[in-house]
């Protein structure tokens, strides 16, 4: 492994030299220091950690979706948090106990709390994440995915190895940008090594090519967030639609013969082929010998006249890990009369106007109200744990047939956080029920069941 580690990191020097985290490594110097943060206000505090956690301190994507849940933290323990941050540069500073408190602080979990102390001292903390454990599983290295101190003390022995072995790594900021470089341009270099070529691409992967504006159009991020938005993250493609402040049209419309053919599959299509150009991938070929290259991003299946295409679940975590995901109504709230103009029977059609995709929106709405269903009181988190961190969905108060071309929509007014389960029900009649109804029904079954 020795060899192929060397070869390993001579290209990643190549990559890091021109890439983006090279030009991040000081991005909070004279920031992230006592003096500087002693002297913030309480407001100025807060702001800068806010800032901090949603942007991943310029290292981790995902940070936006706990803001609402660090936000509410800040203001109910806002003096237990800044003795925290400012604890360890103390001269004496126990970092077991520290990290024994990080989940004290909701929303400021063992990743962003590592990149904190690494962007105060990269030669003295390493950083932990999902991504430092798989990247050190792909070099060998024998490592439990939980991150606990043992586990970060496991990582510390582990890197330090690294950069003595590789005095190029220098730092440990250095050493989790090779894990970056591992989980993204650096797996083809493992599978060329072990003369493996991949037939799927990895989460890590995923994330960069959606960010990559050479291979990635606007146009296929919204083919991804539409079929994201149906149930299981499937659906028949020709019952998909786009809306915008022009006209309403199909994504795929149906050609003779069994199986939706259109602008979409020629979308899918040229985005794939720009994969292929930058990134190795074993691909299926059909019959006549052309490749799938829908093959990278979906599973497919007949199901009577048509073709199911279903999000690749790696594709599905880039999609949310990176705020991707778009703001999308339920399909039921979409007027009959109009699904009806595109596809008899479609009651799986999406529109999806510019103002649900405006992620600021949603962002602002949890921010106000949090991720708890504001109908059952359902808080993902509280009941699966860190998977269901951040996880909501977003209601539109004002029904689409009564919004025009020139509607603004106001996150705070217009929109609410509920649960799946009460955004279906909100939806079953066909006047959309208000929620306070919805919580009536509620109350009143609950009652009727002696609950």
């Amino acid at each position: 492994m020795a060899t192929q580690l060397t070869k390993i990191i001579e290209e990643f020097q190549r990559w890091y030299a021109s890439d983006v985290h090279s030009g991040r490594i000081d991005y909070y110097k004279g920031r992230i220091t006592k003096e500087y943060l002693k002297s913030l206000s309480e407001s100025e505090f807060k702001d800068f950690f806010v800032q901090f956690v949603s942007e991943g301190g310029k290292v981790q994507s995902g940070g936006h979706r706990g803001i609402g849940k660090f936000r509410k933290m800040l203001d109910n323990d806002f003096s237990n948090f800044r003795f925290f941050i400012l604890e360890p540069f103390e001269t004496v500073f126990n970092l077991k106990n520290w990290f024994k408190n990080i989940d004290k602080f909701n929303g400021f979990g063992v990743g962003i709390a590592t990149i904190y102390l690494n962007r105060i001292d990269k030669t003295i903390y390493p950083i932990m994440n999902n991504k430092t454990t798989n990247a050190l599983q792909k070099l060998n290295f024998k490592i439990p995915s939980t991150k606990n101190f043992n586990n970060y003390e496991l990582v510390r022995s582990i890197q330090i190895k690294l950069i003595r072995s590789f005095p190029i790594l220098e730092n440990y900021y250095k050493v989790d940008a090779l894990n970056h470089f591992i989980l993204t341009k650096g797996q083809w270099l493992i599978n060329e090594i072990t003369g493996e070529i991949p037939t799927e691409l990895t989460k890590e992967q995923f994330v960069e090519i959606l960010f990559d504006k050479d291979i990635t159009m606007p146009e296929n991020i919204f083919d991804f967030q539409s079929i994201y938005s149906f149930p299981n993250h499937q659906a028949p493609a020709n019952r998909v639609v786009r809306k915008n402040s022009e006209r309403t049209y199909l994504l795929v419309h149906k050609k003779e013969g069994p199986y939706p053919v259109g602008p979409i599959n020629s979308r899918i299509g040229y985005l794939g082929k720009r994969i292929a150009k930058k990134y190795p991938i074993v691909l299926n070929v059909r019959e006549n010998a052309k490749y799938k290259y829908w093959d990278i991003f979906f599973n497919g299946w007949s199901e009577g006249n048509f073709f199911v295409w279903q999000l690749k679940s790696n594709l599905v975590k880039a999609l949310e890990e990176t705020g991707l995901v778009g703001d999308f109504q339920s399909a039921d709230e979409i007027p009959e009369a109009l699904t009806n103009k595109f596809n008899e029977g479609a009651k799986r059609t999406i529109i999806v106007n510019a103002y649900e995709r405006s992620r600021e929106a949603r962002e602002k709405c949890i921010e106000h109200y949090g991720t708890i269903c504001c109908v059952c009181s359902f808080d993902f988190q509280k009941i699966y744990g860190e998977i269901g961190n951040g996880f909501i969905h977003v209601h539109h108060l004002i029904p689409v047939s009564e919004i025009g071309e020139n509607y603004k929509i106001d996150p705070i007014k217009d929109l609410r956080p509920v649960c799946p389960n009460c955004h279906s029900m909100l939806h079953k009649s066909k006047d959309t029920l208000e929620i306070d109804e919805l919580k009536k029904i509620l109350i009143s079954v609950s009652l009727k069941l002696g609950h």
